[in-house]
Parts: structure tokens; C-alpha cells; sequence
């Protein structure tokens, strides 16, 4: 804890929290954007509507990338490069990738084969 509170006040002593904020902002809505998504992979999976969940689940999912990619972007093109973050934001972005490909391929798969792979498992 010593060192979480030692890091905290590094970022509130110098300007870091300017950067962090806004990575910490798209991230915080990309993480409910995926929770939907959980949620409607669940909907869909018990043959109930999916429609109330995955509209609002696809315009966070496109919303959140597209604010990381602008922020990549961003920092990337500037003279004071902030490796920290430009690495935490490519591998927010590819795990987000990894997690919509998961979704859409157990969406392909039928139940029972999730089910007997639970089971396995």
C-alpha cells in the first residue's frame, strides 16, 4: 500500500494526473461498455432480447476506442512522448480487441458446447 500511496503522490505532485485522467476516463467507460457486452453475450444465450443492452454496449465500445486511439494518437505525435501511457493504451486496446473477438465467437458456438466446456473445466 506503501507503494500505491507513494505513486499517487508523485502523479498529484506534478502534472501526471493531467495525462492519466483522461486514459482513466475512456478505460472507465470501455470496462462498463464490455460489462454490457458480457450482459447481452448472457441475454442472447437465454434466447431473451438483446437489443437494450447491446445498442448502448456497441456506441460505449465505439466511443471508448475511438477516445484511446485519439489519445494514442496524441501522445505518440507529441515531442514529450509518454511511454507509460502509449503502452498502457496499446494494450488496452488489444485486449479489448481480444475480448470482442472472444465475444463474437461464443456467440457462433451453441449452448451446449459452453455448457460441456464449463463442466470440463
Amino acid at each position: 500500500s506503501g507503494i500505491a500511496v507513494g505513486l499517487m503522490l508523485a502523479l498529484g505532485i506534478g502534472s501526471g494526473y493531467l495525462k492519466l485522467w483522461k486514459m482513466f476516463g475512456a478505460s472507465n467507460q470501455l470496462l462498463a461498455a464490455l460489462a454490457l457486452l458480457i450482459c447481452t453475450t448472457w441475454l442472447y444465450k437465454q434466447g431473451r432480447p438483446i437489443k437494450y443492452t447491446l445498442i448502448p454496449a456497441l456506441f460505449m465500445l465505439v466511443t471508448a476506442t475511438t477516445a484511446l486511439v485519439i489519445i494514442l494518437v496524441k501522445y505518440i505525435g507529441s515531442d514529450e512522448k509518454s511511454w507509460p501511457l502509449i503502452i498502457a493504451d496499446i494494450l488496452v486496446l488489444v485486449m479489448t480487441t481480444g475480448i470482442c473477438l472472444f465475444t463474437i465467437r461464443s456467440w457462433k458456438q451453441p449452448v451446449e458446447e459452453i455448457e460441456h466446456g464449463a463442466a470440463a473445466v
